[in-house]
């Protein structure tokens, strides 16, 4: 225990730095100090690359509480105006609280800039396919994309909840890092593997497909095309297992179903996917510019695809959420 008095710490600031810092690092409580002092002693334990977090309850903990990393106020008077976070019970435990809910906030927002990444490759993606036949997706059917299914996931996905305890593992503090990166990728394979095999299976299975005129200069030909709905169909259920395996789960938030508002999103562009699919309601193919098959095997084929794509990404999860690849390393090559 350091017991520093004012005209202590000024003698100790007058020493080499060294013995201002060795103090620091290896006491583990200060007491009696006055407020310039806190303040000062955060800032040192700051310059050695320490986290801080600290409690205070007076306003001679102001100073401390504003330089800290995080600063918690344990009364509602003089303190809690320079805090971010005011415990409305004078306990320790708010931490606790403030760390579940700052790690829950942190993997929302990884989550929401993911989904946000994941659906605009799966549009560049779509695009770029759809260029290579000749062909685009019409204006409806964009607007189908944006509003009916991307739309309710995005506004959703950040309503989970934290968890209820605390774990060893620290969520993500960067958005440019190997997880994040080697994930978005794996879903743009994926996606691209998908909707590939799915024109493929197009031309090869579906008794009724005819193919796109390249010759024929009519706009309408164009993108009312076999090609087009194909990869239209195709993005939706890219859309849709995205959505789902990015969100399936985290340690810091409460599991996927357990968040209402994402369910009831998710459901419902999975019911407006079907619904597409099925392409029996009347004056939505002129609408969307959409050419339906009837063809079984290609359905079948498709919906196979599908399942296989959402197998993929979710093994691709677990791997990366128990990070397979590192332990396996260190079980070949355990360190001594």
């Amino acid at each position: 225990m350091s017991k520093i008095l004012s005209k202590s710490n000024k003698t100790i600031l007058k020493r080499p730095i060294t013995l201002f810092e060795k103090i620091n690092f290896l006491s583990c409580v200060f007491a009696r100090m006055s407020p310039d002092d806190k303040a000062h002693l955060v800032e040192s334990l700051m310059d050695l690359g320490q986290m801080n977090g600290i409690y205070g309850d007076g306003a001679n903990d102001c100073g401390a509480l504003k330089t800290a990393h995080v600063g918690i106020s344990l009364s509602e008077v003089e303190a809690s105006i320079t805090t971010p976070f005011t415990s409305k019970e004078a306990t320790v435990e708010a931490a606790e609280a403030v760390l579940l809910e700052g790690r829950a906030a942190l993997a929302s927002s990884f989550h929401a800039f993911k989904t946000t990444a994941v659906y605009s490759m799966v549009q560049y993606v779509s695009a770029g396919i759809l260029i290579y036949y000749d062909t685009m997706l019409s204006d409806f059917a964009y607007l189908i994309i944006d509003k009916l299914i991307t739309l309710p996931i995005l506004f959703t996905v950040s309503y989970s909840k934290s968890a209820k305890v605390l774990t060893r593992k620290t969520p993500l503090g960067s958005l440019i890092s190997f997880p994040v990166i080697s994930s978005l990728l794996m879903h743009v394979v994926v996606t691209f593997l998908y909707q590939l095999m799915s024109v493929v299976v197009l031309e090869h299975f579906c008794d009724d497909f005819v193919p796109l005129d390249m010759q024929n200069e009519d706009y309408d030909v164009h993108i009312q095309s076999y090609e087009q709905t194909t990869i239209f169909l195709a993005s939706l259920c890219s859309y849709i297992v995205a959505g789902f395996v990015i969100h399936l789960r985290d340690k810091h938030l409460e599991v996927w179903y357990k968040n209402i508002a994402y369910d009831i999103g998710l459901v419902f562009t999975i019911v407006v996917t079907i619904l597409l699919i099925a392409q029996n309601i009347n004056g939505l193919n002129d609408f969307l510019m959409t050419r339906p098959t009837r063809s079984p095997s290609f359905i079948f084929i498709v919906v196979s695809i599908v399942v296989i794509a959402l197998l993929l990404l979710v093994l691709e999860y677990f791997v990366r959420q128990y990070n397979l690849p590192k332990k396996i390393m260190q079980y070949f090559h355990p360190q001594r």
